[in-house]
């Protein structure tokens, strides 16, 4: 049987030592959406209704030069979807390719990977 977990109580679970800071933020229709610094990993906990899970949401951005170049060039891009594919598979949840505008798109457009876990 799920209980219904607050806000509190989730904020209270939270390994002081390992989050560096915690945010709410205001989210349409959502319950709470608590954005979590882990290193220098934004992380976002969000309860959608009283009695929905929570969803644990990242996002990896390619934002150095050398990876943005490493998507661009055909093979390159190829070689670079063999190393990450064997980590995507074992992520546990999901995860999406975004584009630069943030929306769902195939790898060879990829700007960010969001990963999500409920």
């Amino acid at each position: 049987m799920v209980d219904h977990l607050s806000r509190e109580q989730t904020e209270a679970w939270l390994d002081d030592k390992v989050v560096q800071g915690i945010e709410s933020e205001t989210t349409d229709g959502a319950e709470f959406n608590l954005q979590l610094q882990l290193s220098r990993l934004p992380l976002h906990v969000v309860k959608e209704e009283t009695w929905d899970p929570l969803r644990v949401v990242g996002e990896c951005t390619f934002d150095t030069e050398r990876v943005a170049a490493l998507v661009e060039d055909d093979e390159d891009r190829q070689e670079l979807l063999v190393r990450l594919s064997p980590v995507l598979a074992t992520v546990p949840g999901f995860y999406t390719f975004l584009d630069e505008d943030g929306n769902p798109c195939e790898f060879p457009d990829v700007h960010s990977i969001l990963l999500e876990h409920r």
